[in-house]
């Protein structure tokens, strides 16, 4: 267990036993959205990410865009400066928190790839999408 724990910080609290069965379907993983403000300072330090893009972020499930406003507003002044958030449906980046876009139906958008996950225990806590270029 506390390999585990140490492997797995700072999203250890994700854990679910095996006996449980399969916890990415059955539970909320990242319920109080702890690895938004996380993924959110990836994306300003990111340089895997399209530079000709602006760093605007949003998210298409009421839960996701939750985190994504109140993770926010612990991001410091100079991530501020550098990243924007928008209820923008089709921003150039969306954060999905999994287990709520799973709750919500929110598919995984169309003109989008995948530019990183948070994951703990090999279960994804959050995906943030970048907007293909070509839109």
């Amino acid at each position: 267990q506390a390999a585990g724990i140490v492997l797995n910080h700072p999203y250890q609290y994700a854990y679910y036993n095996l006996l449980a069965g399969d916890a990415q379907a059955s539970y909320e993983l990242d319920y109080w959205d702890v690895s938004t403000v996380n993924a959110m300072r990836w994306l300003c330090k990111s340089g895997e990410r399209d530079s000709a893009l602006p760093l605007v972020l949003g998210s298409r499930d009421e839960m996701s865009w939750f985190g994504v406003e109140h993770g926010y507003a612990v991001l410091t002044a100079k991530e501020k400066e550098t990243l924007t958030i928008t209820t923008d449906a089709n921003a150039p980046y969306l954060f999905y928190n999994t287990t709520y876009a799973g709750i919500y139906g929110v598919e995984p958008p169309q003109g989008y790839r995948v530019l990183f996950t948070l994951e703990s225990y090999g279960n994804t806590l959050c995906t943030v999408y970048e907007r293909l270029s070509a839109q």
